[in-house]
């Protein structure tokens, strides 16, 4: 009996010991011209969460190749460069990032958050008016182009697989935050507006 007892042990042992940790994330590809080969992955919490505490140096070779794992207890937002990342523990990811967030490409478990945000929009260049670059004629027909858009990003975001129930609610948010942005903006970009001072366009 105590024989069987321990092969049980020795074998419940060596499984434990080859079992991954669901709480590990692992980041494996290239960061191409990052300046460095110590990268800052910057915690970015929605929460209002301040402080440095929550950030990661990702270390890589001198061409920029990466292989790290690290532990996260819950999903969290980071920045690497301009890229934003959703990463949740468990995810296995292989990157490829540069300072231009339209050449990122992510393959692997986490993934789908990734390519989501990859298209995230800048509330400095107004949102889903893309730096004037979607402003119709007048208002009304800038917001059916903008509303378009938005109601096209959520449906989006409701077919995602692979992203947890937190991660919709906040990017439903950042959407519709958008749009509002995109509303309020729309006046510094307006063609009526030519000409004018920059007070005069925020009155």
């Amino acid at each position: 009996m105590k024989i069987i007892a321990l092969v049980i042990l020795f074998v419940t042992t060596i499984i434990g010991c080859h079992s991954p940790k669901v709480n590990t994330i692992h980041l494996k590809g290239q960061m191409a011209d990052m300046g460095t080969q110590e990268v800052i992955m910057e915690y970015t919490g929605v929460t209002g969460d301040f402080g440095t505490s929550l950030n990661r140096i990702i270390k890589t070779d001198a061409s920029g190749y990466l292989d790290t794992t690290f532990v996260l207890e819950q999903p969290m937002y980071f920045n690497i460069s301009r890229n934003i990342l959703y990463l949740s523990p468990g995810d296995d990811l292989e990157v490829y990032l540069t300072p231009d967030t339209r050449q990122a490409t992510f393959k692997g478990k986490g993934s789908e958050a990734q390519l989501f945000l990859k298209d995230r929009l800048y509330p400095k260049g107004g949102s889903f008016l893309l730096s004037g670059r979607n402003v119709r004629e007048n208002f009304e027909k800038t917001k059916e182009v903008v509303d378009a858009l938005a109601a096209s990003k959520l449906a989006q975001l409701d077919t995602l697989k692979g992203v947890t129930e937190l991660f919709k609610e906040n990017e439903r948010i950042r959407v519709k935050a958008n749009l509002l942005n995109s509303y309020l903006t729309y006046a510094l970009y307006n063609k009526e507006n030519t000409g004018a001072s920059r007070e005069e366009q925020r009155q």
